[in-house]
């Protein structure tokens, strides 16, 4: 009997043995515990993690979200649509001699090399990171005010509200047209103001833009006013009424009326100019673009 039970535990742990040398090498059990396997060199400068990036190759998306975790301590977790992706490679490229990527830039690091998958990682300044498609980012979007948004990591998704004073809201959303063309990115342009859903790198571009655009008289629909003096041998009137007549074009709008859409077409003017009260004088109320223009035309005149 003590002969059987000694047979059959031989027989047993040759089977488990067995079993054990087909499987799989490298197969990860459900209940986790398994290593990050980084293709970098990781290196402590300060106490801080650095990852030295050396050639070229890929890196699975479950180890560079690992070693992400474990050089910044951070909560990670996966959206619904980028768990599936977990096991795939993204390549990286380096140069052969080494490149030292920093404590501080390893999460915007992460994120571009996340961009070859069309995945991103959001909430990384908070330190709870989310692995998402980068077409649902933008949901997930941090809000923060233009004010916070100079000190923000340029990877991280934000949502910002930058004001606009003086732009006329059709000319400034069609200079900010090809921002909306970066995946996962939205720029809303409304009368009082932008709204720029992006990573902090692109969201700090439209709101440089904006600034730089939205000064006093950017706008043909609202202006400065200036005074000029009216060329010797002309009245102000006279001037007046020819500058009325340059600035006079043609625009056309779409209506929706009761019997459905129709095209309306109109003549408005471009600038406002009237005669001053003392002098041969006119005050030209206008754009910064059209008052070039006008002292161009009263040039002209003389």
């Amino acid at each position: 009997m003590t002969r059987l039970v000694a047979a059959l535990l031989v027989v047993t742990v040759s089977l488990a043995f067995a079993a054990a040398q087909e499987r799989e090498p490298g197969v990860r059990f459900p209940l986790g515990g398994a290593s990050s396997n980084l293709p970098f060199e990781v290196s402590q400068v300060d106490g801080k993690a650095t990852w030295k990036v050396r050639g070229r190759g890929t890196v699975r998306i479950e180890d560079l979200i690992g070693g992400l975790a474990n050089a910044h301590s951070m909560r990670i977790s996966y959206g619904a649509r980028a768990a599936g992706l977990v096991k795939e490679a993204v390549p990286y490229v380096g140069p052969d001699t080494g490149l030292t990527v920093a404590f501080a830039d390893l999460p915007d690091y992460v994120s571009e090399l996340l961009g070859a998958a069309e995945l991103t990682i959001v909430g990384h300044s908070t330190g709870v990171v989310r692995v998402v498609r980068v077409s649902e980012a933008a949901g997930l979007a941090r809000h923060v005010t233009a004010a916070e948004l100079a000190a923000l990591p340029r990877s991280e998704w934000v949502c910002v509200a930058l004001p606009m004073l003086h732009a006329a809201p059709g000319s400034l959303g069609q200079m900010l047209d090809a921002y909306r063309r970066v995946e996962g990115m939205q720029v809303t342009v409304g009368q009082i103001g932008v709204v720029v859903t992006a990573q902090a790198e692109h969201a700090r571009n439209v709101a440089k833009l904006v600034e730089e655009l939205d000064q006093p008289g950017a706008s043909r629909e609202g202006g400065v006013v200036r005074g000029y003096d009216v060329p010797a041998g002309l009245q102000a009137a006279q001037a007046a009424n020819s500058l009325l007549a340059l600035f006079n074009e043609t625009r056309s709008s779409v209506q929706d009326s009761a019997s459905g859409w129709k095209l309306e077409t109109g003549q408005v003017n471009r600038i406002s100019v009237t005669v001053a009260a003392k002098g041969n004088r006119i005050l030209v109320r206008a754009g910064v673009a059209d008052h070039a223009e006008v002292e161009a035309a009263l040039k002209a005149m003389q």
